[in-house]
């Protein structure tokens, strides 16, 4: 089955998912840090990508009653718009392996729900489109409370990914902003 979803439609989903604002006193931001396509590294690492990686960078009060791990949470995504996509990811674990234990949280991001049978690994949340901005939770992530510390060249790509991420939202906000499409 074909789906009408694409990886950048999918990306839009997870940027509208991790857009929400917080405000302390006088001070208003984001929520959380968003980026995507986040290489392994900054030179010969860059051909393993994780696909989307959202940081929380404040917690909520409703949070603290559930198991959570304190700012920053890292949330790591695969997007995957096609059963035959979603099978090359489970017959090469290394391209999760290289970001997954770093993270928090770890999401599969469907394009529809028959992409994932049976075969969601454990510990891996579903995100799928629900109505036509939205994604909704499936199956909830599995917290891992004390991920490895991330390399250098890590946190180097993913400040890097956060930087092109937020310029490109920008850009985009601004030329809807003058009708531009």
């Amino acid at each position: 089955m074909r789906s009408a979803h694409t990886e950048r439609s999918m990306l839009d989903r997870l940027n509208v998912r991790y857009s929400s604002r917080v405000t302390n006193g006088g001070w208003s931001g984001s929520k959380y840090l968003r980026a995507e396509h986040v290489p392994a590294g900054l030179r010969l690492q860059r051909h393993r990508i994780c696909d989307f990686v959202a940081t929380s960078m404040h917690s909520t009060p409703w949070a603290r009653e559930q198991p959570m791990a304190f700012p920053p949470v890292f949330h790591g995504h695969e997007v995957k718009v096609s059963r035959s996509d979603w099978l090359a990811e489970l017959r090469d674990p290394s391209k999760a392996a290289a970001f997954q234990p770093h993270m928090h949280y770890w999401w599969l991001v469907a394009a529809a729900r028959d992409i994932v049978r049976d075969d969601l690994p454990v510990g891996w949340g579903l995100l799928i489109p629900h109505g036509p901005r939205t994604l909704r939770v499936v199956v909830p992530a599995v917290l891992n409370p004390d991920p490895e510390p991330m390399p250098h060249t890590l946190q180097g790509a993913l400040l890097r990914a956060v930087a092109t991420t937020e310029a490109r939202l920008a850009h985009d906000d601004l030329d809807a902003r003058r009708g531009v499409s």
